[in-house]
Formats: C-alpha cells, structure tokens, sequence
C-alpha cells in the first residue's frame, strides 16, 4: 500500500519524504526520547505505538504480556504528565478520557 501511494506521489510531483513513516511525520523527537527515558522501548513497533496512543482521541487498549506499556504509562503518569485511576471498568473516568490502567487481568471480565 505504501509503496503505491509513494508511486502516485512521484507521479503526480508532489513533495514528499523519501520513506516517510509515521514516526518521522508525526513524533517530536524530544517526546519519544522522553518516552523512552519513561521506559518506552527503543524499537519501532513501540515508538509507532506511542505515537499513536499521543495523537487518539480516545482510551488506548494495550494488550501488554511482558509489561512493558504497564511501566511506561505508570513511569508517565507518575512524571505528572497524564492523569489515571485504576478502578472498575464502570468508572466515569473512561467516559471523560482519564488513562484506565486494568491490572492483572488473568481470567475473563465477564
């Protein structure tokens, strides 16, 4: 897909980036690195991650088997950059977009 759109893109002389990625377009390198101080892993899938739960419009789902989202959103919101509660699903803090940290979550939530 990538590859086509950069295709039309020469076709059509626009201006682009050679590789453009999502990291290079939308992450300020600062932040990332500050991310990564907070634990965030150095690796692209988790930087393209990040970057994606800076810019959602709502709460972000991590599937988290090794814990390592667990500790970067915690080393974060301890930073004081976020607010977030670890409480029931039903808080009304995920009506209001408050980070919902679900914690050793080994069975079904049904």
């Amino acid at each position: 897909m990538m590859s086509g759109w950069l295709k039309k893109l020469g076709e059509e002389e626009v201006p682009h980036t050679e590789e453009p990625s999502i990291v290079s377009t939308l992450a300020d390198p600062v932040k990332v690195r500050s991310w990564q101080i907070a634990g965030l892993p150095k690796d692209t899938l988790s930087v393209e991650n990040g970057v994606v739960t800076q810019f959602s419009r709502r709460w972000c789902l991590f599937i988290d088997p090794q814990g390592q989202a667990n500790k970067w959103v915690k080393n974060l919101v301890s930073g004081g950059q976020y607010n977030y509660c670890v409480l029931k699903i039903e808080h009304s803090g995920v009506r209001r977009g408050i980070v919902l940290l679900l914690l050793q979550l080994f069975l079904s939530l049904i």
